[in-house]
């Protein structure tokens, strides 16, 4: 009887508490059926991947829960005829998740927020706002899909929206799945790696390799997945929260051959699509995306701190900068608004609002609402001007 005492007791006490936390964990955003995004995605031979046409489901996490749902070109909200209509003025919006925003409703969107202001300008033409945005995607991937169906919605005007870590996917080994690469040897861009090899997008094997657990025992590991909440919490999604994202060596001192050879491509890559919307006729329009961390700077801060971090080993400032001097160099129409989000965070933050989500890197729908701002004051005049030649 001692060692069942001993032994068996303790053992029903671990069990039980086990799984009442594994009850409680359920009744709490943390324990949501989180969705992987890769039921959206399907294998595309020149892309990569893109999203699945009609694919349709509910993402859960822990700062929002998003209905999603794609029409038949894979993007989300209702169809448009690749030919547009007489008397409308059409913005191709190109991006990746800031685009595609499965963490934001659909309607509430930098796209459709800046179609809606747009429209209410007083302009003679109606405006339609193609949102040509997909998870993961960087300049390159998005290059080849303007060039493959964005000019058929013969836009007007042509806006990039351009995150830090398309510098990462652009030259470097991409850690988010197969996809095409272009070289630059100084004169020409090459593509490579087309058709790119089947795999499935949107797992990241350097954080699954960091757990002994899912490489010791993998079929333990699937299970528990997929039937415990309370496992997929302490074992998954709080080792998901990386502090320093897999691209972070793009900030770091010295800068690397590598990096160096990604933003030659970065630029390259920049200056060909210029070049190619101005050759169909219409306006083209970088605008930088601004890291949560340029906005929210104390918990830079804060982070340096508690990853024992030297600041004289980050150059935090080089990414804005080296992208400022290739919009100089090429002559983009660039947009660089992180002052303006900075401002507008510290205003909100006295209302206890955000921009960006606390954990999730992303914008929520006042960084959305912003964004869609600042591009219908530098549209709108545009659209103004042409509506006045327009009159008689």
């Amino acid at each position: 009887m001692s060692w069942r005492r001993h032994v068996l007791l303790p053992a029903f006490s671990v069990l039980v508490g086990l799984a009442t936390a594994e009850f409680l964990i359920r009744l709490t955003p943390f324990g949501r059926p989180k969705l992987d995004l890769t039921p959206f995605f399907q294998y595309d031979r020149t892309l990569g991947w893109k999203n699945r046409p009609f694919a349709k489901g509910t993402v859960y996490d822990w700062e929002y829960v998003t209905r999603l749902q794609y029409n038949s070109h894979g993007m989300r909200g209702p169809d448009l005829a690749h030919a547009k209509p007489p008397g409308t003025y059409r913005v191709i919006v190109l991006g990746d998740s800031f685009i595609d925003a499965f963490m934001v409703p659909y309607g509430r969107r930098v796209t459709e927020l800046l179609e809606k202001s747009l429209n209410q300008g007083g302009s003679l033409q109606r405006v339609e706002v193609v949102p040509m945005g997909v998870v993961g995607y960087s300049t390159d991937q998005e290059l080849l899909w303007l060039e493959s169906e964005g000019f058929l919605y013969s836009p007007d005007l042509v806006v990039l929206m351009f995150f830090d870590n398309d510098i990462y996917g652009n030259g470097l080994p991409y850690f988010y799945g197969p996809k095409p690469q272009f070289l630059w040897d100084g004169r020409k861009l090459a593509l490579h790696n087309v058709p790119v090899p089947e795999g499935l997008a949107g797992h990241h094997p350097h954080e699954q390799a960091r757990w002994n657990l899912a490489a010791r025992f993998p079929k333990f590991h699937r299970w528990a997945v997929q039937h415990s909440r309370l496992y997929r919490l302490l074992i998954v999604d709080l080792q998901d929260l990386t502090p320093l994202p897999p691209y972070s060596p793009i900030y770091k001192k010295p800068e690397t051959p590598e990096v160096r050879a990604a933003w030659g491509v970065t630029g390259a890559l920049l200056a060909r699509m210029q070049r190619e919307v101005a050759g169909h006729g219409a306006r083209f329009m970088v605008f930088y995306i601004p890291r949560r961390e340029d906005v929210y700077r104390q918990e830079w801060a804060a982070l340096e701190t508690k990853l024992g971090l030297h600041s004289e080993d980050w150059n935090m400032r080089g990414v804005t900068d080296h992208f400022l001097s290739i919009c100089r160099d090429e002559s983009l129409d660039c947009i660089e608004p992180t002052e303006q989000f900075v401002e507008a965070a510290r205003a909100a933050a006295q209302s206890g609002r955000r921009l960006y989500n606390k954990y999730d890197a992303h914008w929520n729908e006042n960084g959305h609402r912003l964004a869609a701002e600042i591009l219908v004051k530098k549209i709108q005049p545009e659209l103004q001007s042409q509506t006045s030649r327009a009159k008689p």
